[in-house]
């Protein structure tokens, strides 16, 4: 039997793009609330875990283009949350490293769990194991469709945050 791969890629795209959207709503009213955009939150949150980052590695980790990170560490700059160096071994290399006042922001937004409304109902109607279950299928498929680097960057990361 031929499998259609049109309707396999239409309903996974359109599924996780909901999905998308709805956790980035509501990342996205926490994160305004403490004065960030969303890519500006993402970025924080590379450099938090990856301080010293080069900007090809920013823009790896965050799936953007190197004018696009150039842009968030400028206007990150601005705020006093990042700094840029050139690497000591390296002139033609720069690292993004974030302040002291970027990691207070960064701490006070992983303490704000109570305003995250759509995981406080993933997590009402989900098991732990179901949760862990589904978590596993997304990093399958992203280490199919994307580097293993980037599944790696995120299952290390995450580690940080698991209780």
């Amino acid at each position: 039997m031929k499998s259609n791969k049109l309707y396999i890629l239409y309903v996974i795209s359109n599924l996780i793009r909901g999905l998308n959207k709805a956790l980035e709503n509501d990342l996205k009213k926490t994160t305004s609330s403490h004065g960030l955009t969303l890519p500006q939150f993402y970025l924080l949150s590379i450099i938090y875990y990856k301080n010293g980052a080069t900007l090809s590695e920013v823009s790896e980790y965050g799936n953007w283009h190197l004018s696009t990170v150039m842009d968030l560490i400028r206007r990150t700059e601005k705020k006093g949350l990042t700094r840029k160096e050139l690497d000591g071994n390296d002139a033609r290399t720069k690292r993004v490293y974030i302040t002291e006042e970027g990691k207070e922001l960064f701490n006070s937004l992983k303490d704000a769990n109570d305003e995250y409304k759509f995981l406080e109902t993933i997590l009402q109607n989900e098991s732990s194991e179901s949760i862990e279950k589904k978590i596993n299928s997304l990093y399958d498929m992203n280490k199919v469709l994307n580097q293993d680097r980037l599944v790696g960057y995120v299952r290390e990361t995450a580690n940080v945050l698991k209780v």
